[in-house]
C-alpha cells in the first residue's frame, strides 16, 4: 500500500466549483445581455449565477441585466 493510505481522496467532480474553477476565470459568452439571455438557452438566469461560469461576467453585462430588471441586485 502506498505510504499515503490513511489520506482522504478528494474527487473534485463531485463539487461543481471545484469541477468547474477553470470556467471561472474567463468569459467566453456573448456580452450584449439579449444575446447572452438567448445563449442560456433553457437555463435560468437564476441557475446559470450559481455556476462557477458566473463569476466570469463581465461588469458590463451584470449591470445592464440589473438594470433590464433580469437580476435583483445583491442585498434586495
Amino acid at each position: 500500500m502506498a505510504e499515503n493510505e490513511n489520506e482522504e481522496v478528494i474527487w473534485s467532480e463531485t463539487d461543481n466549483e471545484n469541477a468547474d474553477w477553470i470556467k471561472s476565470l474567463s468569459w467566453d459568452l456573448p456580452t450584449e445581455p439579449e444575446e447572452f439571455l438567448r445563449s442560456l438557452g433553457g437555463t435560468s438566469i437564476e441557475d446559470f449565477l450559481k455556476l462557477p461560469a458566473a463569476k466570469a461576467m463581465p461588469a458590463e453585462l451584470l449591470n445592464e441585466l440589473i438594470k433590464s430588471g433580469h437580476i435583483k441586485p445583491k442585498g434586495v
